[in-house]
C-alpha cells in the first residue's frame, strides 16, 4: 500500500484505539445507579471510580510524552494497549470495589500514551496545516463511540454485557495496532531526537508560555465539560426522567461533542485566530451549562446539552493540536508538549468533577450545573493571556 494511502489506515487504527479508551468508561454513566447498587457506592465513590482511567495521566502524561519522543510509539503503545485490555476484561469478573478501581485505572495508561502523542503520530503522516482537522475527526469519532455507549448501555440486558462489549473493542484495538501501526518519522529526525537532552526538551516546553497558559485553561475547561458528561444522567433523573430516557438525552452531549470535534477546527481555520475561537466557544459552553439547571422541557434540555457538548468538547482538538503548530515545538517535541497539556487536561477531568464539584454539591443535583460554569469562567480569563503567536494556519 502506498504511503500516501497508508496514512488513512493509521487514522483508522488510532480512532479505534480512541473509541476503546472512551467506550469502556462512558458506558457506565447511564447505569450509574445500578453500578452504585452492585458495589454499594456513594456518589463520591462512583465519581472516583468513573474518573479512575484519567488518574494516571495526572502523574505520567509528561513522562509518556518524553518516552514517545525518544523511543517511538510502536512497542510502547502496544504494551500499554495489551495491559489496558487485560484490565477491561478483568472488570467483567470482579465483584470487589478495590479490584474494580484497579481494572478501571489500568487502561488509563494506554489512554495517556495515546492522548499525549496523537498529534505527534498524526503529524508524522499528515501536513501540519491539516493536524487540527485530523485531530477533530479523531476526537469526533471517539465522541461518536461515547454517544453510542451512553445511548445504548441502559438498554442492554445487564451491566456485565456492557463490560464484555468494551472488552471486545479493546482487543480489536490491540490487534489493529499490532498488525498495522508503523512510524513515518524521518530517520535523521529520530536520531536527532534521541540525541537531545530530556532536560533540555522539558525546559523548552515549559519556557513556552502559550503551552502553560493553554494547559491551565484546558484544565478548567475540560473539568467543566467532564462535570456535564459525568453527572448528566443523574441530573436528568433528578429532573424526573427515567434511567433509559435520561441515558438517551444524555447521549446528546456526546453527539454535540462529536459535531464540535469535526467542525471546530474548520471554524478556527476560517476565523484565523485561535484565541477568539476558544474564548467564544468556552463562553457559549458556560452559558448553556448554567441554563440546564433551570430547564425542564425535554426539547430545551436536548438543545442546551447539544450546545454544551459542541462547545465544551469541541475546543479540545484545538488545544491538543496547538503544540505541533508552534515553531519552537513542532513534531520534534510534540510528545513532550502534548504530555504537558494532557497532564493539565486530565487533572481537570479527575479533580474538578470528583474532588471539587461532587465534594461541594454532594446529593444536591441542582448545584452541579451551577458550580461547573464557575470553573469555565476561570478558563475564559486564562485564555485572554494567550499570545498573538497562537494563530491557526488556514487549511
Amino acid at each position: 500500500m502506498k504511503s500516501s494511502n497508508y496514512k488513512y489506515l493509521i487514522m483508522i487504527t488510532l480512532i479505534v484505539c480512541g473509541i476503546s479508551n472512551i467506550y469502556f468508561q462512558f458506558m457506565m454513566t447511564p447505569v450509574s445507579e445500578q453500578i452504585k447498587a452492585m458495589y454499594n457506592l456513594n456518589q463520591v465513590q462512583y465519581s472516583t471510580l468513573f474518573t479512575a482511567p484519567m488518574a494516571p495521566a495526572i502523574f505520567i502524561s509528561l513522562i509518556c510524552g518524553i518516552i514517545i519522543d525518544r523511543f517511538g510509539a510502536r512497542k510502547v503503545v502496544l504494551v500499554s494497549l495489551i495491559v489496558a485490555s487485560c484490565g477491561i476484561w478483568g472488570r467483567v469478573f470482579t465483584t470487589n470495589f478495590a479490584v474494580l478501581y484497579l481494572c478501571m485505572m489500568v487502561p488509563g495508561f494506554a489512554a495517556t500514551f495515546l492522548n499525549t502523542s496523537n498529534a505527534k503520530l498524526y503529524g508524522e503522516w499528515f501536513d501540519p496545516s491539516k493536524i487540527s482537522t485530523v485531530m477533530g475527526i479523531h476526537m469526533g469519532m471517539s465522541s461518536l463511540g461515547n454517544a453510542c455507549a451512553i445511548y445504548t448501555t441502559a438498554m442492554l440486558p445487564s451491566v456485565k454485557t456492557g463490560y464484555v462489549i468494551s472488552a471486545v473493542i479493546s482487543t480489536a484495538a490491540v490487534l489493529l495496532w499490532l498488525f498495522f501501526y508503523r512510524s513515518n518519522a524521518d530517520k535523521s529526525s529520530r536520531s536527532s531526537q534521541a540525541a537531545d537532552s530530556v532536560v533540555s526538551n522539558i525546559k523548552t516546553v515549559f519556557r513556552t508560555r502559550d503551552i502553560i497558559v493553554a494547559g491551565i485553561a484546558l484544565l478548567c475547561s475540560y473539568g467543566c465539560f467532564m462535570s456535564v458528561s459525568t453527572f448528566c444522567p443523574q441530573v436528568l433523573q433528578y429532573k424526573g426522567f427515567s434511567a433509559v430516557t435520561a441515558g438517551k438525552i444524555a447521549a446528546v452531549v456526546s453527539l454535540g461533542q462529536c459535531v464540535g470535534n469535526f467542525t471546530s477546527p474548520l471554524i478556527a481555520a476560517r476565523v484565523g485566530n485561535l484565541k477568539k475561537v476558544l474564548i467564544g466557544m468556552t463562553a457559549v459552553s458556560v452559558l448553556s451549562i448554567f441554563s440546564i439547571t433551570f430547564a425542564r422541557s425535554a426539547v430545551l434540555l436536548v438543545l442546551l446539552l447539544f450546545l454544551a457538548g459542541y462547545t465544551g468538547g469541541g475546543v479540545v482538538p484545538l488545544y491538543l493540536s496547538m503544540p505541533v503548530k508552534l515553531k519552537q515545538i513542532g513534531t520534534r517535541l510534540a510528545g513532550t508538549a502534548g504530555g504537558t497539556i494532557a497532564t493539565f487536561e486530565l487533572a481537570g477531568a479527575v479533580l474538578i468533577p470528583s474532588y471539587v464539584i461532587a465534594a461541594i454539591a454532594g446529593d444536591r443535583m441542582n448545584m452541579y450545573y451551577v458550580l461547573a460554569p464557575v470553573i469555565g469562567i476561570i478558563s475564559i480569563l486564562l485564555l485572554t493571556r494567550l499570545s498573538h503567536e497562537v494563530e491557526l494556519q488556514k487549511s
